[in-house]
């Protein structure tokens, strides 16, 4: 299984979390999506040419749902878009 699989795998459970629109399992979610950026088992040497199948793309699909979220929800998604943004330049 390639990483970007394991991440889609992954995610959709996040996702699920997060548009359930539960405080609780959105932080949850959140939460897992960090550890996901500092996991190496998440993470590829070879990647994909299909942007789609990309970690920072896979991940900003999962967040697309942020502007539901509460407040202090959409704190924690901005600063997980920010380390994205680091992550990738």
């Amino acid at each position: 299984m390639e990483a970007w699989e394991v991440r889609e795998v992954c995610l959709q459970p996040l996702q699920l979390a997060l548009e359930s629109k539960a405080r609780k399992l959105g932080h949850t979610a959140l939460a897992g999506i960090q550890v996901m950026f500092k996991d190496e088992r998440f993470r590829s040497s070879i990647e994909t040419s299909d942007e789609e199948k990309l970690m920072p793309a896979q991940v900003l699909n999962v967040l697309s749902v942020s502007h539901m979220l509460a407040e202090d929800l959409q704190i924690e998604v901005m600063k997980v878009c920010a380390h994205i943004s680091s992550e990738t330049t």
